[in-house]
């Protein structure tokens, strides 16, 4: 997923690029994205869930930190601000993986999604950074 996500050198075409990676890998493997996320607390699987994930959460970190250089994204910590990405692109993963969006309207739905999300993610006057997350409470 990383190396298709890494096309085009500015920010917008990356980000799309490493969503629309997950939006397809979701399409393509909606068994492995269910269980992934349906055993994310079992001990047995936690440690081995994390390791699997850490690239993404690499590439969201690099991803974040790309669009704060470039002006693009607000200032603030890179995990949180990715966080925020990757719930929204989730959710049209498992829209997609479920059967639910599928062709054309799954392309609109993708497209207004990142397009509005970033532009909330662009700084504004009077913005503050986002902080760090809370400890999650579980």
């Amino acid at each position: 997923m990383a190396r298709r996500g890494r096309s085009g050198d500015g920010f917008r075409e990356r980000a799309f690029a490493v969503a629309r990676a997950y939006v397809d890998f979701a399409a393509d493997h909606g068994a492995v994205l269910e269980l992934a996320f349906a055993r994310k607390h079992d001990p047995a699987v936690t440690d081995g869930l994390e390791l699997a994930w850490q690239p993404l959460k690499d590439d969201l970190r690099a991803l974040i930190s790309l669009g704060q250089t470039q002006g693009l994204i607000r200032a603030g910590d890179a995990d949180r601000i990715g966080a925020i990405l990757f719930t929204a692109v989730h959710g049209v993963a498992a829209q997609t993986a479920s059967g639910r969006l599928s062709g054309p309207a799954l392309d609109e739905v993708f497209d207004d999604l990142l397009t509005h999300l970033l532009r909330g993610l662009a700084p504004g006057a009077d913005d503050e950074p986002l902080a760090e997350p809370a400890a999650p409470t579980c």
